[in-house]
């Protein structure tokens, strides 16, 4: 499976997940998922 694949998935799960936690949680999990999109832009790039 391409990396990018697996990186898209687990964004797309990170999203859904990020409403249900609390708001305590909320500043980490955000930086979390600009790491995620950052990291499946990478690898979308390199294709």
């Amino acid at each position: 499976m391409k990396p990018f694949r697996i990186l898209f998935g687990t964004l797309v799960a990170a999203q859904v997940a990020y409403s249900r936690l609390p708001e305590q949680r909320l500043v980490g999990a955000t930086r979390a998922i600009v790491g995620l999109l950052l990291a499946t832009s990478a690898a979308e790039a390199a294709g």
